[in-house]
């Protein structure tokens, strides 16, 4: 039997999570009792990178970047000035602006299958066995997110992960974005991805409420 190169690096992947986890799960879980994720430690924007590519050769990179931190920021100005968009729509709203500031011309299409794209995104390979091993410890898990609760919903689905959390909550029900005080009141321990110098998770802002952080990075991520 043979097997390609990149699915033996995600099972390999795993296998080494899994083993990394276990020597901590029970300094973990003798004080906790749940564990919140933020959505981009479970799912793997790498599709929609190729998808982007694919629309725009040699400057799909570039666009998934720029798109990925204009969301942030757009999200993080709604909140200062008080006037919150669901992150579906910050996202179609970023979506365009970076398109044009790269001088890519967005075709109805191509906004809908990039926008599409963001209801599909597949888990990272290792985080299905990681989640199994939580729950084997018995802490309940939930996703925490600033995706809109159609976009947590359809990941999750998507990603075969439906089944693994107790809870999908989506910060939409405060109409807000971390780091937003008002959505850090849960007595949750969360799990936040760095990303970019911690540009875009919310460790520094839980930190502050006195939440338990602990950083994740993918064996797989570059």
């Amino acid at each position: 039997m043979s097997i390609g190169r990149r699915p033996f690096l995600e099972a390999f992947a795993a296998s080494l999570t899994v083993a990394a986890v276990s020597p901590t799960l029970a300094a973990i879980t003798t004080k906790t009792r749940a564990v919140a994720f933020d959505a981009f430690a479970m799912f793997d924007p790498r599709p929609l990178s190729a998808l982007a590519e694919d629309i725009y050769p040699g400057r799909g990179a570039a666009l998934a970047s720029a798109w990925r931190s204009r969301q942030f920021d757009y999200a993080w100005l709604s909140v200062l000035a008080g006037k919150y968009q669901d992150f579906s729509a910050l996202t179609d709203a970023a979506l365009v602006t970076t398109a044009a500031r790269l001088g890519l011309e967005l075709s109805p299409d191509s906004r809908r299958r990039l926008n599409s794209a963001y209801l599909k995104l597949p888990a990272w390979p290792d985080v299905e066995p990681v989640l199994t091993a939580l729950r084997s410890a018995g802490l309940e898990l939930a996703l925490l997110s600033n995706f809109s609760p159609v976009m947590l919903e359809a990941c999750a689905t998507s990603a075969g992960l439906s089944d693994m959390f107790n809870q999908v909550i989506s910060t939409d029900a405060a109409k807000t974005y971390k780091p937003d005080p008002s959505r850090l009141s849960s007595r949750r321990r969360f799990i936040a991805p760095p990303q970019n110098g911690d540009r875009f998770c919310p460790i520094r802002g839980v930190g502050r409420f006195r939440r338990q952080v602990v950083r994740l990075s993918h064996l797989l991520e570059q």
